[in-house]
């Protein structure tokens, strides 16, 4: 993407966003680190705050969807270019997201009978398809896209043995 078209969207001129970021890198590794503070931030919020590991998950998902869904665009250049940072960048991000995948993984252990490197696999395979919301048009209505998400969400989590989040009121 070029900066003009960058300074286009932000409403600035294509120079202008070099007043903001020093390099195009840089722009990218403060979107990368914003999504990534809040979704870890709030991932330690719930794990804080709910006792109950099923509750914990419920939330995680509300967390993601949430964010999937509301910062799709921003979802979209985060799965398209964060291999584009410099390799150190790249190296910190992933590390990131390797925490916030732990959050996962340690709430999704605790609801489920399944090996670590099942959980880490669940974990794997429900975020990946969570954020695929980046790659779903406008068609969809939001209440309805969020309303597919979490029912998909919980039966990947009824996969997993976790027992059915839906029917227990935990989401949808």
């Amino acid at each position: 993407m070029s900066t003009d078209a960058i300074g286009q969207a932000a409403g600035i001129s294509g120079p202008g966003v070099y007043r903001h970021f020093a390099s195009k890198a840089d722009l990218l590794m403060t979107l990368c680190e914003e999504a990534m503070d809040h979704l870890i931030g709030g991932a330690e919020r719930i794990v804080g705050a709910t006792p109950l590991p099923h509750r914990a998950l419920a939330a995680l998902v509300a967390l993601h969807v949430d964010f999937a869904v509301r910062e799709r665009r921003v979802l979209a250049v985060y799965l398209r270019e964060q291999r584009e940072l410099p390799a150190q960048e790249y190296c910190g991000l992933r590390a990131r997201q390797r925490q916030y995948e732990a959050i996962w993984c340690g709430v999704l252990g605790a609801c489920a009978d399944l090996p670590d490197a099942e959980v880490l696999a669940m974990v794997k395979l429900l975020l990946s398809m969570l954020n695929g919301t980046a790659h779903v048009g406008e068609g969809v209505p939001r209440a309805r896209l969020v309303e597919l998400l979490e029912l998909s969400a919980a039966g990947v989590l009824g996969a997993a043995g976790v027992g059915s989040l839906v029917e227990e009121g935990w989401v949808g």
